[in-house]
């Protein structure tokens, strides 16, 4: 007998393999991600930088 919690998968699991196409949703969701964390840590640089230059 499966857990009741087999019905419900959530979680990050849950994005790639809840679609019919396994990964895609959940490569794109991932990409998206790393594109933020890439962008913001590059601010984040810049703006001590200039901080730094200006203070």
């Amino acid at each position: 007998m499966p857990s009741p919690d087999a019905a419900w998968p959530i979680g990050p699991g849950f994005t790639l393999s809840g679609s019919r196409e396994p990964g895609r949703f959940g490569r794109i969701l991932c990409a998206a991600a790393l594109l933020g964390a890439i962008s913001n840590a590059v601010l984040v640089i810049f703006e001590k930088a200039v901080l730094k230059r200006w203070m």
